[in-house]
């Protein structure tokens, strides 16, 4: 009995061991002027990463937070959704649709990201200084 309950562990933790490598992420960063690898996105060849540009700085979207994280002067909005092969160059440019036209732009309290409203949820808008 004692040892099938070990075999049946020993399974189970292989088990698991294997999806962790299958699912972990890759860990390659890419500049922001260096296009996705083309060969391993099939679907998607010459894009550049999703981001917002404003005031000569580019902004990835990180995760949700609460309007408390944000200050109550409004900067503008984004105007113009680009391609994802496209980089934006103008104030309120995206290239992503995660970065919708009309998403109204904040500064955050912490005074060096910004926050996007969407309507009902705000987003961090990190700012990507290697990328400048």
């Amino acid at each position: 009995m004692n040892k099938k309950i070990l075999l049946y562990g020993c399974v189970i933790i292989s088990l698991l061991l294997l999806l962790i490598i299958i699912f972990m992420p890759d860990n390659k960063t890419y500049q922001l002027n260096e296009k996705v690898d083309t060969e391993n996105s099939v679907d998607y060849p010459n894009e550049y990463l999703p981001c917002m540009y404003w005031d000569g700085i580019y902004y990835e979207r990180d995760g949700k937070i609460t309007e408390e994280e944000v200050k109550p002067n409004k900067l503008g909005e984004i105007t113009e959704n680009l391609d994802l092969s496209e980089l934006p160059e103008k104030n309120g440019q995206s290239n992503s649709p995660i970065m919708p036209v009309g998403a109204e732009i904040y500064p955050m309290l912490d005074g060096e990201n910004l926050a996007m409203n969407t309507g009902r949820v705000w987003w961090r808008l990190q700012r990507q200084e290697e990328w400048e």
